[in-house]
């Protein structure tokens, strides 16, 4: 079995004299290994916490039962739909977010969102679970 422990950084006591050990690597680490990082999209960033916290210093606080808490989140693009955990008192919803200049903030909230009234493209409503489907 081997291990790589390649960038690691420790200090050792042994016989009251310290070891430090930097960059001990069991292995060279071969061009295979490294890895390029994609660039990240907002949907990296749509975090249920952090989504709560958003929702819970906005406008649309007051619309939602508390303890507010998020069950899962649907995003897409810019846009994303976080759906409230069932307390068993009050009818499941979601908060729509848009990501813009580095932050989510909250836009509507409701059981059955009209995305498309805030912009939210027609090929990401689709992927938005609480967003109205366009009637054709």
């Amino acid at each position: 079995m081997k291990r790589s422990i390649a960038g690691v950084v420790g200090a050792f006591l042994l016989s009251g004299t310290a070891i430090v050990v930097v960059g001990c690597s069991a292995e060279p680490q071969s061009a295979e290994q490294t890895t390029v990082d994609e660039p990240l999209t907002p949907c990296a960033f749509a975090e249920a916490d952090d989504l709560v916290m958003m929702v819970q210093n906005s406008d649309l606080s007051e619309r939602l039962a508390w303890p507010i808490t998020f069950e899962h989140v649907d995003c897409s693009g810019d846009s994303a739909i976080a759906h409230t955990m069932p307390d068993g008192r009050t009818q499941p919803t979601g908060v729509l977010f848009r990501y813009s200049d580095g932050t989510w903030r909250a836009l509507d909230v409701g059981t059955s969102i009209d995305c498309a009234a805030f912009s939210v493209p027609a090929s990401d409503v689709g992927r938005l679970g609480g967003c109205m489907k366009a009637v054709e």
